[in-house]
């Protein structure tokens, strides 16, 4: 199994893009394990 987290800085006024997270970061991962990503 793999476990992959991912952590990004706490800065004020920083807001997390979960769009941007969801259409660049997690196709990227997918694409890198290959048949080894569970969805």
């Amino acid at each position: 199994m793999i476990k992959v987290s991912v952590l990004y800085p706490n800065r004020p006024g920083a807001k997390f893009d979960m769009k941007y997270y969801c259409e660049k970061h997690i196709p990227m991962v997918q694409q890198k394990l290959g048949s080894a990503c569970k969805r």
